[in-house]
């Protein structure tokens, strides 16, 4: 897949969203350079969630305005994804305890399988389409609201 430049920050996001993913999965393999015990790995996703996923959402729920104003029919995806994050959200109070650990693998299982359904939704369907249906202008202001945005 070939992106556009504007859109390519979003796309370097999602690579490390699905390496976060692949970890999170029940019986995941150990990443070298990544955490492999429980408890680190809760540590993990809570800084990457406050640093990278956080941050991210944010910039793609202003190009999700930008769809639903200029291409009312790719607005229910766009409204879909942004449904999606909200319910992704309600993962990041996920913390350790001891005498919980197979309800948290469990719950950290759900939150990785669906950011990589999710990451792979917007890569393979959203951001395709806008690369059909919007000009190089329109890119162009996409382009610039990602550049621009500031936590």
């Amino acid at each position: 897949m070939t992106r556009h430049p504007s859109l390519l920050p979003l796309s370097k996001d999602h690579h490390f969203g699905l390496i976060l993913a692949q970890m999170l999965k029940k019986d995941a393999p150990i990443y070298p350079h990544l955490p492999d015990t429980l408890k680190d790995r809760i540590t993990y996703f809570h800084a990457f969630f406050e640093k990278d996923l956080l941050p991210h959402f944010a910039k793609e729920e202003i190009i999700f305005s930008f769809i639903i104003k200029n291409l009312p029919e790719l607005s229910g995806l766009a409204s879909e994804l942004s449904q999606e994050h909200d319910y992704m959200r309600k993962f990041q109070h996920i913390t350790y305890d001891i005498r919980k650990e197979e309800e948290i693998k469990v719950q950290l299982n759900e939150f990785g399988i669906m950011l990589e359904k999710h990451i792979r939704k917007e890569e393979r369907v959203l951001f395709e389409q806008l690369q059909k249906k919007l000009s190089e202008e329109q890119l162009g202001e996409i382009g610039k609201m990602i550049k621009g945005f500031i936590p």
